[in-house]
């Protein structure tokens, strides 16, 4: 009985001693690893401190005629707070583009210095009579009341058909020029009818169908026929079938005259079967 109880007391003994290698390779390994994990908070810090890689420049390339710079540098360094490093360059991206008058914009970094910001401003190509400009590309942008050059044609559509009707207008523009005048005004309207005003004055009712046949047809009479005539044309409708109808103003009064009425007719030879569709 004493014998077992001896053995068992050296068992005891010695089972601390099988841990103590253990134990050392513990202590080490925390000797180690603390020191590395305090450097890697410590250098952790120090990147996203902002003052290490701080955003010493923004760069703004790109020709403006309408962007208002100190608009544009304000957008930018909202997002710009947090070092150069952690700049997100997408948010200043979209923060730019949100502004009136940039079109598009792309942004990158310079490292040790800052950011470049390249800035395409809208070109405004026409005046959208809803409300707003719209650029080359068909797209509506919001302007405010008095900005943007002066002269432009305006445009009116339903909301949505901005890209369809800038795509009509150059078919129209080109058609028209044949016949000495300009496209001042186009319209789409909620029944997708055509009408068009002439910087001379006169007002194209194209209809639905078969619009630039219609439209050709109009600058081939008018340089051969209709420029020719004493009374100015005010409006012509072209949704015949193989004729149009001409209203003209009231002719020239002399001192004798007394004031007429408008007149209303037609072209003689055009409409004698002419249906309209």
């Amino acid at each position: 009985m004493g014998q077992r109880r001896t053995q068992a007391r050296r068992h005891d003994e010695r089972a601390p001693s099988r841990w103590r290698p253990y134990f050392k390779w513990a202590a080490v390994l925390l000797l180690v690893v603390a020191p590395t994990a305090m450097a890697l908070i410590q250098s952790t810090r120090w990147v996203v401190d902002p003052a290490t890689f701080p955003v010493h420049s923004v760069r703004v390339e790109g020709d403006f005629q309408y962007l208002v710079r100190t608009e544009l540098q304000q957008a930018v360094n909202e997002h710009v707070g947090s070092g150069l490093l952690w700049v997100d360059v997408e948010a200043v991206r979209r923060g730019v583009e949100s502004l009136a008058w940039v079109q598009r914009a792309s942004v990158r970094r310079i490292w040790s210095e800052g950011l470049v910001v390249h800035v395409t401003e809208q070109r405004p190509y026409a005046k959208w009579v809803p409300g707003g400009l719209v650029n080359s590309e068909g797209t509506v942008f919001a302007a405010a009341t008095g900005t943007g050059p002066v002269g432009l044609p305006e445009f009116n559509g339903p909301p949505g058909l901005s890209a369809v009707v800038t795509q009509r207008y150059r078919e129209f523009a080109s058609l028209v020029a044949e016949s000495g005048s300009s496209v001042q005004s186009i319209e789409l309207d909620e029944r997708n009818a055509w009408r068009v005003q002439l910087s001379s004055g006169v007002t194209l009712d194209l209809g639905r169908e078969d619009v630039s046949r219609r439209l050709a047809r109009f600058a081939r009479y008018y340089t051969s026929v209709l420029s020719k005539e004493q009374r100015a044309v005010t409006r012509v409708d072209l949704r015949y079938a193989n004729g149009f109808a001409v209203e003209f103003s009231a002719p020239p009064l002399s001192s004798v005259e007394q004031p007429a009425n408008r007149q209303s007719g037609l072209l003689k030879g055009d409409l004698a079967n002419a249906k309209k569709v």
